[in-house]
This record gives structure tokens, sequence and C-alpha cells, in this order.
């Protein structure tokens, strides 16, 4: 369908075919997800993801005009196949990251991180694994039913509409309503990214990142519309930076939740030599070291933090650059462009 034609449709009109168009995506990427060769399974998860964020997305976007057509049962489902691709995502995001920290098989002090950065690296790989796949079989429970998602799509295909010839108002546009939402986003993404570059705060990342998201998801169908292609190739690049950041904030959780484990474990082992303080009180270690010694729970600690001090570095790289490349200037400027589409929407 057109940009032109979208824009001169009702709102209701508009936001129902474009969720129905990303519903009728989902049961493709699924598949293709289920029966991709392993070694390139991961691709296919990042578009299923893809999908579903967008979805979800354009559900409390385009809210005011869907109503109450999406029931609270069908949002709960959707959120519950969010989660599963999320944790599935996360999981491949942080082996892709120690992959290219730990080293081959007998050579772990030949490449990447050294010593006991490069055992740890493998002993959070072994753990983020098994986690991947609990998280391969949550996917596969929640994909096996599909029914919620086909009542969405079924109340949305059918619209009615009733007219009372006392009261009769004319409908929003979809071009009205789009440009509503583009002010309101992109003045969300510039407080965020402001935010983040002040004191590069997590949370306003992730912030900035759902803002840049859904900036691209309200010009993508109406890309045609003039000067928009401009402004979306500048959200993408914004996006790719901000992405970027969001993997290393994945990673650090991997890395923050294995020194909690080893931190409880080392807590244990101490306790119970003080119980039983035998020369058997062996201290409690990991066998995931490739095919090395034991390693003891103050050397894993010790890589931990090593793998903490890489990231930080990769971490404060990648702000410098975001401050490089979006310095206010940049900000007030995309905030005008999209502020001037929205005016031109709106007319």
């Amino acid at each position: 369908m057109s940009s032109q034609l979208l824009i001169e449709m009702p709102a209701q009109s508009a936001a129902r075919l474009l969720t129905l168009s990303l519903l009728e995506q989902l049961p493709q990427y699924a598949s293709a997800v289920a029966s991709a060769d392993p070694r390139q399974v991961s691709r296919y998860i990042a578009a299923y993801r893809s999908v579903v964020r967008r979805l979800r997305a354009c559900l409390t976007l385009y809210g005011d005009a869907l109503g109450d057509e999406v029931a609270r049962k069908a949002r709960r489902r959707l959120r519950t196949v969010t989660d599963a691709a999320e944790r599935l995502y996360r999981a491949d995001v942080q082996l892709a990251w120690c992959a290219r920290h730990a080293p081959a098989p007998g050579h772990v002090d030949a490449v990447g991180l050294l010593g006991d950065g490069a055992r740890a690296s493998i002993w959070l790989c072994d753990r983020v694994g098994r986690r991947r796949e609990r998280a391969v079989r949550l996917m596969q429970q929640v994909k096996s039913d599909s029914r919620p998602l086909r009542r969405i799509e079924k109340r949305l295909a059918v619209y009615t509409t009733a007219v009372r010839l006392d009261a009769v108002a004319p409908q929003q546009s979809f071009a009205r309503m789009t440009g509503d939402q583009l002010i309101a986003t992109v003045g969300a993404l510039c407080d965020a990214i402001r935010t983040a570059q002040a004191d590069g705060a997590e949370a306003a990342l992730r912030s900035a990142l759902r803002c840049a998201e859904r900036l691209t998801y309200l010009l993508d169908p109406i890309r045609v519309f003039a000067d928009v292609e401009q402004s979306s190739e500048h959200l993408y690049q914004l996006r790719a930076l901000l992405e970027g950041l969001d993997r290393s904030s994945i990673v650090g959780r991997a890395i923050v939740r294995g020194g909690r484990r080893v931190a409880a474990a080392n807590t244990g082992e101490l306790l119970y030599a003080t119980i039983w303080p035998t020369p058997d009180a062996a201290a409690l270690v990991s066998n995931a070291t490739n095919g090395r010694a034991p390693i003891a729970l103050s050397d894993l600690q010790r890589g931990l933090v090593v793998m903490a001090e890489r990231l930080h570095d990769e971490v404060a790289r990648a702000l410098h650059e975001l401050g490089a490349a979006w310095p206010s200037a940049a900000i007030d400027r995309l905030a005008s462009d999209i502020a001037a589409i929205a005016g031109r929407l709106r007319a």
C-alpha cells in the first residue's frame, strides 16, 4: 500500500492494516527460526524479535485508534512471546561477545583475553549456553500456541462503524495521528540522549533506543512522503550506535550475574570450611576451563573483573562515538526535521 493512500486514510483503518501486516509476518519468521541451520539461527532470531518488538510498539503508538480490539489476554500473550524472543536474543549477544574474547580450545593465552580473563570467559560461555538452551525451549513452547495472536488478527480484520446523523464528527486521519506521535516521541528521544550523554546512564540509553525505534516505525509507512527519507537514514544511523551500546549492556548483565554467582559460591565455601574445618574442605571450582586444571573461585572472580574492564573500555569508546556523531546541534537538527514532517502531516 502506498504512503499517500495511508496518509489519507482514517487512523483506525490504517492502524488496523499496519498491525495486521505485522501479525501476518510473525508465523513466517517463527517458521524460519524453527527450520534454520543452527549456525544461522541467530540471524533469524534477531529478525523474529524485531517483528515482535515492532508489533508491540505498533499497539502502543496506535493504541487510541485500535481501541479495545486487542484484548488484555492477547496483549499478555504477546508479552510472553516478546520475553521468549528477548531471552534468546540476549543469550546470543552474550555468547557472541564471549566467543570473541575466549580463545580456541588449547590456546587459552594465545588470543583474546589472557589468563584468568580467558578462563572466566570460557566459564561464562558455558553458563550462558545453558541459559540459551532453556530459552530455546521456552521459545518453542510459546510458538506452539498461536491462538491469542490469531484472535487479534480476526478481530482487527473486521471493521464496522455506527454513524449518528445528529452527531457526525470527522474521524482523525492517520496523518494527523502520526504527526502527533512523532512530536511526542522525538521530544522523549532528545531528552533521553542528552541524559545519556551527560552521565552515561544505562536506563537513559535504553529509553533513547526505544524512542529511536519507535520513530523509525512511525516513519517507515510514509517513507516516500516528502523529505522523510533523509530523516529515516539519520535515525537508522543513530539506532546503530544505540543498539551497539544496548548489546554492551546485555553483556554487562551476564558478567554481573556471573560475579554474583561466584560471590555466593565463595561465601558458601567459606561457611562450610568454618563449620567443617578439615583438610578435605576443598575449594569450589569450575570445570569449564578449556582443558586446563580447574580454576579456583578467586581466579574466576579476577577473570570476571578483567572481562568487566574490557567491556568498560568498549562502552567508553561507544559513548565517545555517540557524543561525536550526535552533538547537541545534531540532536536539535533531527528534532527540527521531525517536527517539520509532523507539521506537514497535520496540515
